[in-house]
């Protein structure tokens, strides 16, 4: 019991550590982008 309940909540924190990364990922590219068209 004990293990099944971690591995499902280890599987919920790695989905949002993965779309919290993605976002992440976009905004920096997002910022990167305005820096170039501001250069």
């Amino acid at each position: 019991v004990y293990m099944e309940t971690l591995a499902i909540i280890l599987l919920y924190l790695a989905a949002i550590l993965t779309v919290w990364s993605m976002l992440q990922y976009l905004k920096a590219a997002k910022g990167s982008l305005l820096d170039n068209i501001e250069l």
